[in-house]
């Protein structure tokens, strides 16, 4: 039934749900409030449960609700879940006529997040986040600097509040990875609020030059930031409470596949570390950014090539979340180069896929805030290996056949060939086959967040012409050809989507590029043939017809 309700909720949205959603609040609410069929009814009984255990070691004071974390998952737990998913679905998809619930669902989604099944603690921490978001999306925003006075972060509170129960007392490591999942969202839907971009390099300075962080004060005032930080590292440290039997940094003495499976088990609060962390460098300002140095040097820990490789995997996104979130900082420009030559390294021989999309994408980043940092042998090995990524076989097959990591080595191309005012896209040597391989890797097929970079790197380069070695008539053409490509590909989607496309919605968020890189393709082109107009006819007459037609018509709506 809570299914149902929720995806209802969903499918119809706030104006035409709001009639159902309070009966459909009271039946989960009803569900919130069922007898959980545990219970201890005399001092023999609870004798008998914990008999056999004589031991002294304090393991009491580990308990939730005076008891034992059941993992028994009843019907009673599976309806409280789905109780729990469906408040979280009429929060997000109904959020005025949800309003008048906040208050009470505020109060009960704390008290689901000490449940005694791992369950509906996980699923409650998204719900009360949700509720948190929806509290902040329906509140005015306080100008100045002083911390927002808004009841909207009672909720807030209470969200940030239980992560901060669940990281000090939960054994569990899936309801922790949630609860510091559902604090990274509460803490970006309040960065966004006050104004903070956190897809911008720097995000950090923003803090610290805005005067009406408002929100983020009262994160400060609240201690959260400050205390979610301590217990980040130390998970980082392997010494939270979900950490006590995990050594995943260490040899676990057996064969390699329990190693790789017990690695994976541990990495699933790594990984909702690296979602948490970042936000937390972010709001915290860039003046608070030495606080964050002994977070990077766990991290950097973690890419040893001792630890298994997903844990490195998890370590290489949290460091580069870090570094964009924090900017150019003395710690993180110190050893940048050497992080650089351990991706380049992975990127070589890393066995999973994950490890080395991740890398790819640290590699470029890296090297487009720190490329002064790097020497002539680093930068040369850096192009090698990401024209290796995207080279073809004799057959003409892709040699890595991961398309997010091709996707993201493409990304990682346009910013090696425009950092340092696009020095290398200069270099004689170097620039010709960072452009080909570029030009190679489009369309996007896979990362789409990575539009952005490829394709308006692509543009950029093209304007460079004459400036930038392999850009002159010969390669005109080809940008033409993969700037058709990708219209190609857009024509195709909005014939798979259409609805999407009618309704002006972005197309960049998930399945494409934004209209406003669209916009930026067509006029490149427009100016690449009034510079050359010899040049683009011909590469648009050896064109197929598909994608002469999709770029005629991107030209045309652009």
């Amino acid at each position: 039934g809570h299914g149902l309700f929720a995806e209802t909720a969903q499918a119809l949205g706030d104006e035409l749900f709001a009639e159902y959603l309070p009966g459909c609040v009271v039946k989960a609410k009803e569900s919130l409030e069922l007898d959980d069929g545990v219970a201890y009814d005399s001092e023999d009984d609870d004798d008998d449960a914990n008999a056999g255990d004589d031991s002294d070691d304090g393991s009491d004071d580990d308990d939730r609700n005076g008891g034992i974390n059941y993992s028994v998952f009843s019907g009673v737990v599976e309806e409280k879940a789905a109780a729990c998913r469906a408040v979280a679905s009429y929060a997000l998809y109904c959020p005025v006529s949800f309003l008048p619930y906040l208050p009470k669902f505020t109060e009960t989604m704390s008290a689901m997040t000490d449940h005694m099944h791992d369950a509906v603690r996980a699923q409650a921490h998204a719900a009360l986040a949700r509720i948190a978001q929806c509290a902040l999306r329906a509140s005015p925003h306080s100008s100045g600097t002083d911390p927002d006075s808004s009841p909207a972060f009672a909720t807030v509170d209470a969200s940030l509040n239980a992560t901060h129960r669940s990281l000090t007392e939960d054994d569990d490591r899936d309801a922790v990875a949630a609860a510091m999942e559902a604090a990274a969202a509460v803490i970006q839907s309040v960065g966004e609020r006050d104004g903070l971009d956190f897809k911008r390099i720097g995000v950090s300075t923003l803090v610290d030059s805005s005067g009406t962080c408002s929100g983020i004060a009262r994160l400060h005032a609240g201690q959260h930031i400050e205390n979610l930080s301590s217990l980040c590292l130390s998970i980082l440290q392997g010494k939270a409470a979900c950490q006590e039997d995990v050594h995943d940094e260490i040899d676990f003495g057996g064969d390699e596949d329990e190693e790789f499976a017990e690695s994976e088990t541990a990495a699933v609060v790594l990984e909702a570390c690296a979602e948490l962390l970042p936000k937390l460098v972010a709001v915290a300002g860039q003046r608070a950014a030495p606080a964050f140095e002994p977070h990077f040097n766990e991290l950097a820990k973690r890419i040893a090539g001792d630890v298994p490789e997903p844990a490195r995997s998890v370590a290489y996104a949290t460091i580069v979340e870090i570094i964009k979130a924090i900017g150019e900082v003395p710690f993180v420009a110190a050893v940048a180069p050497v992080i650089l030559r351990g991706c380049i390294f992975e990127l070589r021989n890393a066995k999973t896929a994950g490890l080395r999309r991740n890398c790819v994408y640290c590699a470029g980043v890296i090297f487009e805030m720190f490329a002064s940092s790097v020497d002539d042998a680093g930068k040369t090995e850096l192009a090698e290996v990401l024209c290796l990524v995207l080279a073809k076989d004799e057959t003409n097959a892709w040699r890595e056949k991961d398309p997010g990591t091709r996707d993201n080595a493409a990304g990682a191309v346009s910013r090696t060939l425009r950092a340092s005012g696009s020095a290398l896209a200069r270099d004689e040597q170097i620039g010709p086959s960072l452009v080909a391989s570029l030009l190679c890797a489009i369309p996007l097929t896979s990362d789409f967040e990575e539009c952005v970079s490829v394709y308006g790197g692509a543009v950029a380069l093209l304007a460079m012409e004459g400036e930038v070695n392999g850009v002159g008539e010969r390669r005109v053409g080809q940008f033409v050809h993969a700037f058709a490509r990708i219209a190609e590909a857009e024509a195709d989607r909005a014939a798979r989507e259409p609805k999407q496309h009618q309704n002006g919605a972005e197309p960049g968020d998930a399945t494409g590029p934004s209209l406003e890189t669209l916009r930026e393709i067509a006029t490149a082109v427009r100016r690449a043939r009034n510079a050359d107009p010899g040049a683009v006819d011909t590469a648009i007459a050896a064109l197929s017809d598909a994608q002469r037609n999709a770029l005629t018509a991107l030209l045309a709506a652009a």
